[in-house]
């Protein structure tokens, strides 16, 4: 069985919440478009025999996010599932494991190009989330810091989410091997997401 590590990526999709920890004027609204230069959504997977993990990176490719002046916020970000990248292997096998990822095996990115995310509640330590990837719905919870200054907002955390229900092929044990034969179904993330005014 090949063992390869399941990207996990999520784009945020922010629907109207609260945020009181991002105090704005009483009669105007702010909105952060993306930095993509900035931002980084870092992935590492691992395999369930033996533990041994990957790494790399996919881009948040656009995004905005709207703070209204009674503090509710509002925005889009997408993620581009053709920009998977691995970090922690030669070049002469990251075009394998990128290939195996973005196949059917995986993600099929050729067919599922983007992921998006719902975000249906906040708080100044957590997004509560739906994730849509692979016409399917997956909930999450993200540990997440905010950072403002007068003319940009940050947010960094790490989390893992759980990929299960999409039942990927390269996360189930081939026929014939042991059931921990297999890549890991949760996966790690780091996000710092950059945005300016």
């Amino acid at each position: 069985m090949k063992k390869t590590i399941l990207l996990g990526v999520a784009a945020i999709s922010i629907a109207l919440v609260s945020w009181t920890s991002i105090e704005m004027s009483k009669d105007s609204s702010t909105t952060y478009k993306l930095n993509n230069e900035a931002t980084k959504l870092t992935w590492t997977g691992k395999y369930v025999s033996d533990g041994h993990t990957h790494t790399g990176t996919v881009n948040v490719s656009k995004g905005e996010l709207v703070v209204l002046a009674n503090n509710s916020v509002t925005g889009t970000f997408t993620i581009d599932m053709n920009s998977i990248v691995c970090s922690d292997l030669p070049e002469a096998k990251k075009g394998y494991l990128v290939g195996h990822l973005t196949g059917e095996d995986f993600f099929n990115s050729k067919k599922y190009n983007e992921v998006l995310v719902k975000v249906n509640g906040m708080t100044e330590n957590e997004i509560q989330a739906t994730l849509t990837i692979m016409g399917k719905e997956i909930s999450a919870k993200m540990p997440v810091k905010f950072n403002k200054t007068a003319n940009s907002l940050e947010a960094k955390g790490t989390f893992e989410i759980d990929f299960s229900s999409l039942e990927m092929p390269g996360t189930k044990a081939s026929k014939g091997k042991p059931e921990n034969e297999r890549t890991d179904a949760k996966i790690a993330f780091d996000l710092n997401l950059a945005m300016k005014s």
